[in-house]
């Protein structure tokens, strides 16, 4: 491989590649403003060489090495890489030896993403790779980069999602029911049941692949502003909207149709896809095109990362502050070291932002140590283990706008009176998904009606019912409401202007029928 930074190209052996990208090999001053890095790590992108060389080499690359805020005014155009590492790289990153294998990943990998890259993105490109921009056997600059990589990977316009283990037949189906088109909601809402079958294994592909399941590419991907794709063979989708053939946000755009696609299926095949719609529909919402993250609660999160693999535990502090905090500056993500120290400090740094959801999470008790130990505030739900810990109140609508105030671990803050609770009912909860569960909550209101000297209106028990079956809130926590499909008592009345005159006349039925009876 041939490289040149500055005015001087070298030629690196196979055998020295990993001690040349992960070492000092490839130091200089800054390609902008030539001043030295001190205490601020370099940027470093790559890119095809233009100049010619007397190298025998087949792949001769430019480095450039910018401070992060010299790269943001030379408005260069790079694209971050958003990759899983592959075993050989992290058995040399640990052991801090250069072995042929990972040689051959770090020569192999820089060939296919140079050779697919060309004709697909601008030739003034540069890209942004970990195996290549980050000197990984230098502790102090890689611990630095690492704080810097929500500037990095948000302050890009594109980034690219290597999705190694997924081939080309899986992505091009997927795209079958994700056109290029202006007007989707129309060709989704015509889309077959055959098509939209079709799309369950290969989404069930995607959301087992190692991309999908890794912490760190999630945080990646959910501080972007858009993502293309890179697929086993090393092809790279990308497609492109307006008259000016600007990229999109393509894999966005692909998750969101195909998270449509599936919301479509009859509900006899509900139980089968709710599980990995849940993972494709939540990765939809995570870059700004389809859902921002500003109102992403620390719960909402915790939940997305808490079963992704990674291999230090206080990095889920640090991928959660920056999930929380995408637009920080550079350094403002620094996390104690010590485990509780830095939930206390992820945790109470979103309560002071007015984010409630950390007092909200709850133990799993199945789970050793999934309560906080003595000492420690109870809040801190999960500084252990984010197993044992569970989130499960959905997605946050709108931001609570509550002024909170952590003191070491005294939590301060004005609460809301919504009411007296006059009367608490214990409801079996293995009666929810029969008549029984029903028939009871209609008892239930009855005697609350009685209670009061009331009549049970329609319009009471209708409320009523969805009080405490909530069917909305339950699809708007698992996919979005099924077209067509009315739960309010006042949607319900203005498409029937004969549903309460109707309800009433089976409610007297009910009250009138004889116990064991008809209803």
């Amino acid at each position: 491989m041939s490289i040149s930074i500055g005015p001087v190209t070298v030629d690196v052996a196979f055998a020295d590649l990993l001690k040349c990208f992960w070492t000092d090999w490839l130091d200089s001053p800054c390609h902008c403003c030539q001043e030295p890095f001190s205490d601020k790590p370099p940027i470093r992108t790559f890119a095809v060489a233009k100049e010619e060389t007397h190298s025998t080499h087949d792949i001769h690359i430019r480095i450039f090495n910018r401070h992060l805020s010299c790269l943001k005014q030379s408005q260069a155009c790079y694209i971050p890489v958003s990759h899983v590492w592959e075993p050989a790289i992290r058995d040399a990153h640990a052991s801090r030896l250069p072995t042929f294998d990972a040689n051959l990943a770090i020569f192999s990998a820089i060939k296919a993403l140079l050779s697919s890259s060309s004709g697909v993105f601008s030739p003034n490109v540069e890209l942004w790779h970990d195996y290549y921009s980050v000197p990984q056997w230098n502790e102090t600059i890689q611990k630095s980069l690492l704080l810097n990589l929500p500037m990095i990977y948000h302050d890009a316009d594109e980034i690219l999602v290597q999705l190694s283990d997924i081939g080309p037949y899986v992505i091009q189906t997927l795209f079958n029911a994700a056109p290029n088109k202006d007007d989707l909601s129309s060709y989704m809402k015509d889309l077959s049941l055959y098509l939209r079958l079709q799309l369950i294994a290969p989404v069930r592909s995607l959301c087992a692949s190692q991309w999908t399941t890794r912490m760190w590419t999630t945080m990646e991907y959910s501080v972007s502003r858009r993502a293309s794709i890179m697929d086993q063979s090393n092809r790279i989708w990308r497609t492109y909207e307006g008259k000016h053939g600007t990229s999109r946000n393509t894999l966005g755009h692909l998750l969101s149709c195909c998270s449509t696609a599936l919301a479509g299926i009859s509900d006899s095949a509900f139980n089968l896809t709710v599980k990995i719609f849940t993972v494709v529909n939540t990765l939809s919402d995570l870059v700004p095109e389809q859902g921002s993250m500003e109102n992403t609660c620390l719960g909402e999160a915790l939940e997305l990362i808490a079963h992704k693999q990674c291999q230090y535990f206080r990095d889920r502090f640090i991928a959660l502050n920056i999930m929380l905090n995408c637009n920080a500056l550079p350094g403002s993500t620094g996390i104690p070291t010590n485990n509780i120290d830095a939930c206390m400090s992820v945790f109470g740094g979103a309560m002071e932002r007015g984010d409630p959801s950390p007092l909200l999470l709850q133990p799993r008790e199945s789970i050793l140590d999934s309560n906080p130990g003595p000492g420690t505030p109870s809040w801190l739900v999960g500084c252990y283990s984010f197993d044992a810990v569970a989130w499960d109140l959905g997605r946050q609508e709108k931001l609570p706008g509550l002024r909170i105030t952590v003191n070491g671990g005294l939590v301060e803050t004005e609460l809301i009176f919504a009411g007296v609770i006059e009367e608490i009912q214990q409801f079996d909860v293995e009666k929810c998904g029969n008549l029984a569960g029903i028939d009871w909550t209609i008892e239930l209101l009855l005697r609350m009606a009685q209670g009061d000297g009331t009549v049970l209106s329609a319009k009471k028990l209708v409320d009523g019912l969805y009080r405490v079956f909530p069917l909305e809130h339950f699809y708007s926590m698992t996919m979005p409401k099924p077209h067509d499909v009315a739960f309010s008592y006042e949607d319900l009345q203005n498409r029937d202007m004969r549903f309460a005159q109707r309800i009433e006349k089976q409610l007297a039925r009910y009250v009138n029928a004889p116990e064991g009876g008809p209803g």
